[in-house]
C-alpha cells in the first residue's frame, strides 16, 4: 500500500514539476493574468510551492517507511532469539512442560508425555 502511495505522490510531483517548467518557459509577461484572474507569477509560485510540499511529503514517507522496516527487523531478530532461548530452556527442563491455548496443546516436552 505504501508503494502505491509513493508512486502516486511521485507521479503528481513529476506532473506538477513539468507543468511549472512549461509555465516558466512561457514567453508571456508574468504580470499578465489567466482568464480566471490569477496572475501568472502567483500561479507559478503556487505550483512550485505545492511541488516542493509534495516532494517533502514523499521524503518524509520514505524516511518513516525505512524507520519502520528497521524497527521491524530489530524486533523480529529479538523475537527469534527469545524463541530460541525458550526452546532451549524447555528442552533442558527435567520436568514435563505443556504449552496450550485452552483448546489444544501447542507444545509438549518430555518423553514421558508421548
Amino acid at each position: 500500500m505504501q508503494t502505491i502511495g509513493s508512486a502516486i505522490i511521485l507521479g503528481l510531483t513529476v506532473s506538477l514539476t513539468h507543468y511549472t517548467s512549461m509555465e516558466a518557459t512561457d514567453h508571456h509577461h508574468l504580470s499578465q493574468s489567466y482568464p480566471t484572474g490569477i496572475l501568472r507569477y502567483s500561479f507559478a509560485i503556487i505550483i512550485t510551492a505545492t511541488s516542493i510540499l509534495i516532494i517533502l511529503a514523499g521524503l518524509m514517507a520514505s524516511i518513516l517507511d525505512y524507520r519502520n522496516k528497521l524497527i521491524h527487523k530489530r524486533f523480529s531478530s529479538k523475537l527469534k532469539e527469545s524463541e530460541s532461548r525458550f526452546n532451549k530452556l524447555v528442552q533442558a527442563s527435567p520436568e514435563a512442560v505443556i504449552v496450550h491455548d485452552e483448546y489444544r496443546i501447542l507444545l509438549k516436552q518430555n518423553q514421558l508425555l508421548i
